[in-house]
C-alpha cells in the first residue's frame, strides 16, 4: 500500500470557535506526524463559515514550526487569485525556514462570483492555468543571475504539485515535470476511479524530468467518513451527506454539522438523489470498510500516495479515525 497523507480544512465544529478549529488543526498535524502520515496539507477556502482555512501559507508556518519531519503543504493555493511571482516568493520563504518539508499544491478553483469580486480578480488579464503554473515554476527555479529576483535566493525548492480532475490536466502536469494529485472528491461521477487510472497512466507516459522532479510522482485525494464506533458510522456519514449538498454556497451550516443536527436535516427528493451520488466522492463506512475501499481503488489507479480528507464531525472522533487508519495501514511500522 502506498503512503498516506492528510488534507485539513480547519473544520469549525458546532459549539466551537475558529480559534478552536485552528488549534485542532495544529494538534492534528502533530498527531499525524507521530502516526506516520507523510504529508499534512491545508486547504484554501473563502467565505465558507464552517472552514477556518482561508490562508494555507500562514497555517503552514504554524504547523511546520510545531512539527519536525512531516511534509507540510497547501492543498492548494488557488492560483487564479494571486500573482505567480508573489506565490513563488512566499513559498521560497517557507522553504527557507523549513528546508525539504514544504509542498506547494496549486489549484484552479476561482470561487464564487462574490469571492472573485472580493479578491479583485474578475478583471485581471487572464493567462491559462497552465501558463500561470509555468510562470510560477520558472520563478521558483530562477537563480541570482536573472533580471527579476525571487528572494530569498536558495538552492532548494518546495515540492510543486498540480491538483487535477482530468486526463488532459494530467498530461500538462507531466509536461511541466511537476508532481500530480488527482482528486476523486471534487465531483460526483461514477467513473472517477477509472478516470483516475487513465490520468495517472497518462501522467506517467508523458512525464518530462524537471528541476523539481527527476521521476513522476502521483497522489489521489478522497473524502473520508468513518468512526471507530461501528454503531455511529451511518450517522457520521449523514453529516457529510448534508454538508456536501452545498446549500447557499456552503453557508447554510454556520458550523460543520454535528450528528444531531444532521439527523434533523430533512432532504427533498432531489437532494436525496444528490446524496446518493455524492457517496462516490468518499470512502465511507467502518474503519475496515474504508481500508478495503481505498485498497480496491488503489488496485485500479496505482498511485504513489493517497490524500485523505476527513470531513468527520467532532475533533476527538476525527483523531480516533486517523489513528485507527494509521494502525490499519501500519504507517508507523513502514515509515
Amino acid at each position: 500500500m502506498p503512503a498516506l497523507s492528510l488534507l485539513d480544512y480547519a473544520l469549525i465544529d458546532e459549539g466551537e470557535t475558529p480559534e478552536d478549529a485552528l488549534a485542532h488543526t495544529i494538534d492534528t498535524a502533530k498527531h499525524a506526524e507521530q502516526w506516520g502520515y507523510k504529508r499534512f496539507w491545508v486547504a484554501e477556502h473563502h467565505n465558507v463559515p464552517a472552514f477556518a482555512s482561508s490562508n494555507p501559507e500562514i497555517i503552514m508556518t504554524r504547523i511546520a514550526s510545531e512539527t519536525t519531519t512531516i511534509r507540510v503543504g497547501s492543498g492548494g493555493v488557488m492560483l487564479p487569485h494571486y500573482s505567480p511571482y508573489n506565490v513563488a516568493e512566499k513559498f521560497r520563504l517557507l522553504e527557507s525556514f523549513f528546508p525539504g518539508r514544504i509542498d506547494l499544491g496549486i489549484g484552479n478553483n476561482p470561487g464564487t462570483a462574490k469571492v472573485k469580486r472580493a479578491m479583485e480578480t474578475t478583471d485581471v488579464t487572464v493567462k491559462t492555468h497552465d501558463q500561470r503554473i509555468g510562470s510560477l515554476r520558472d520563478y521558483l527555479k530562477t537563480g541570482a543571475d536573472t533580471p527579476l529576483a525571487v528572494n530569498p535566493m536558495i538552492s532548494h525548492q518546495p515540492e510543486l504539485w498540480k491538483l487535477s480532475t482530468s486526463v488532459g490536466s494530467a498530461r500538462q502536469c507531466a509536461k511541466l515535470g511537476l508532481s500530480y494529485c488527482y482528486g476523486i472528491f471534487p465531483f460526483a461521477r461514477p467513473d472517477a476511479v477509472e478516470v483516475g487510472k487513465q490520468a495517472v497512466e497518462t501522467y506517467h507516459n508523458h512525464f518530462d524530468a524537471s528541476a523539481f522532479n527527476s521521476e513522476p510522482h502521483t497522489m489521489v485525494g478522497i473524502f473520508i467518513s468513518s468512526s471507530t464506533d461501528d454503531r455511529e458510522v451511518a450517522d457520521v456519514t449523514r453529516t457529510i451527506d448534508s454538508w456536501l449538498l452545498g446549500r447557499k454556497q456552503f453557508s447554510y451550516f454556520k458550523r460543520f454539522p454535528s450528528i444531531e443536527t444532521a439527523k434533523q436535516d430533512q432532504w427533498a427528493a432531489k437532494e436525496t438523489e444528490t446524496v446518493q451520488s455524492n457517496r462516490q466522492r468518499m470512502a465511507q463506512g467502518t474503519i475496515t470498510e474504508v481500508v478495503n475501499q481505498i485498497k480496491a481503488m488503489q488496485e485500479t489507479i496505482q498511485a504513489d500516495e493517497w490524500l485523505l480528507m476527513p470531513l468527520i464531525p467532532g475533533y476527538q472522533r476525527r483523531l480516533a479515525v486517523l489513528e485507527a487508519l494509521s494502525d490499519a495501514f501500519q504507517l508507523r511500522a513502514t515509515r
